[in-house]
């Protein structure tokens, strides 16, 4: 579905992008960027003074005269999601 979402963008004035991304992925085309690297060591590390409550990664970018907001969020699985993604190293709770 987020892929999905993403796709649309275009369609609705091209102002926002989804990836999911791993380090133990199952598609090498969701491979994680430098932002979404070090977003996910962060986390794994918990180290939490450079993360929300909620776990939540941000960055601002300038890029010529735009600005980017960029925001990670960790997706919380549940027991039910581990039929069909359990192989990926994923945990319910």
């Amino acid at each position: 579905m987020t892929r999905e979402l993403s796709d649309m963008s275009p369609s609705m004035g091209g102002q926002f992008q989804f990836h999911l991304t791993s380090l133990n992925l199952k598609n090498p085309a969701n491979a994680p960027d430098a932002f979404e690297r070090e977003a996910l060591l962060t986390l794994i590390s918990r180290q939490q003074s450079q993360l929300s409550d909620y776990g939540e990664y941000t960055e601002f970018l300038q890029t010529n005269d735009t600005s980017v907001f960029r925001y990670f969020a960790p997706l919380y699985t549940k027991e039910s999601c581990l039929s069909c993604h359990g192989d990926q190293g994923l945990s319910g709770g």
